[in-house]
């Protein structure tokens, strides 16, 4: 999980929800919180914590927006940081597996004479038998 970049953006977020009109400081204090909450769960390396506070946020913007309490462009911008967030959020991909293959494994060739033959002697043109000096 990329740490910097997920605290970048909810930090960001966290300086943008103290802008909105008055009246609406219930909300702003709620996603303030959300944002503080999505935080502390990406700098402790907890996936699912920050995944939870992430839906927990959105919900809350989307809340926040259906009652006139901020913007359309802030709900945009919640939502945009969020899905930046989550996608930062992902489980590394695993490394593949090395280009080259093994080795191949060595032939299986009888011990001995190193593949040339059964160690029998067929004897050649004298059908097996040692010609003696004489006769």
């Amino acid at each position: 999980m990329n740490r910097g970049v997920a605290l970048l953006l909810v930090t960001g977020l966290l300086a943008g929800c103290g802008s909105g009109s008055s009246g609406s400081s219930g909300a702003e204090s709620r996603l303030r919180q959300d944002v503080h909450d999505v935080t502390d769960a990406v700098a402790g390396h907890d996936r699912e914590a920050a995944r939870s506070a992430l839906a927990k946020l959105t919900a809350d913007a989307q809340a926040a927006r259906a009652a006139g309490q901020i913007t359309d462009s802030k709900l945009a911008a919640i939502r945009s940081a969020a899905a930046a967030v989550t996608a930062d959020l992902a489980p590394p991909a695993t490394p593949s597996a090395p280009a080259s293959s093994p080795a191949p494994a060595p032939s299986a060739s009888p011990p001995g004479d190193g593949g040339k033959g059964d160690g029998k002697d067929k004897g050649g043109k004298d059908g097996g038998k040692k010609k003696g000096g004489d006769g």
